[in-house]
């Protein structure tokens, strides 16, 4: 079984103290010693993790008066980055994820270009069909990681991430992966463009809005290069 670094399984016991609702909004934390003390993690690698949550704005340090729980919420942190929203203006939900690819090939010379790796590079391609709540025209995913970053990521632990846990909550939990900044662009195609469409069927001239992202990792790898799609009638684009 993959061991994740002690860094990120301190993250992961952030996220289960903050997930379980320990620490609400505005709560006074424990000194790094005493974090230190009940994670089971050096002060060093505590200190690590609580610097890095205060830029993401999840605690918030006070000089001389402690550590304290921000602007945390289960959806606002693990989706921050997720720009695909319905169009009521509530975060998309998906309950049902057909992975209909998963599988390591060598990347073709565009792909090894968005991840920075050379052209016949191992990638993991990943191909989603995704439902959401209500029921609405699916959304798409086409998914490209670099397989040396992703080691162990199998499509069995991607189908355990439930609707409950976003996909980068799982690349952390499952591969010790913490996504730590996108780029994206948007523009738009037409359901041709994509056979996932056709086959979920969609007209090929149905317009689909597309969002291509290129994340880096904690430590400045470029990771994942991501291309969603999704219907315009129904969801839009949540500029930050």
């Amino acid at each position: 079984m993959l061991k994740l670094p002690a860094y990120s399984r301190c993250r992961l016991w952030f996220r289960e103290q903050l997930l379980n609702g320990r620490w609400e909004a505005g709560a006074k934390l424990p000194t790094l010693k005493g974090l230190a003390a009940e994670s089971g993690f050096g002060v060093g690698t505590v200190r690590r993790t609580v610097d890095d949550l205060v830029r993401e704005e999840i605690l918030t340090t006070v000089h001389g008066g402690g550590i304290y729980a921000s602007k945390f919420s289960a959806a606002g942190y693990w989706n921050r980055y997720q720009r695909i929203e319905r169009r009521d203006g509530r975060l998309c939900r998906y309950v049902n994820n057909q992975v209909v690819r998963f599988e390591t090939i060598p990347a073709d010379e565009r792909t090894a270009a968005k991840l920075a790796v050379p052209a016949g590079s191992p990638v993991l391609a990943v191909h989603r069909i995704m439902t959401e709540t209500h029921g609405l025209t699916p959304c798409f995913d086409i998914i490209f990681l670099r397989a040396d970053v992703f080691s162990g990521f199998t499509k069995e632990k991607l189908l355990l991430c439930g609707p409950d846990l976003s996909l980068y909550a799982c690349y952390e939990r499952e591969c010790g992966v913490h996504i730590a900044s996108a780029a994206d662009t948007i523009d738009a195609v037409a359901a041709a463009d994509l056979p996932l469409a056709l086959e979920a069927g969609l007209a090929p001239s149905h317009p689909l809005i597309r969002l291509t992202r290129i994340a880096k990792a904690q430590d400045g790898r470029i990771c994942e290069f991501r291309t969603e799609y999704a219907d315009p009638r129904y969801f839009c684009i949540r500029i930050v």
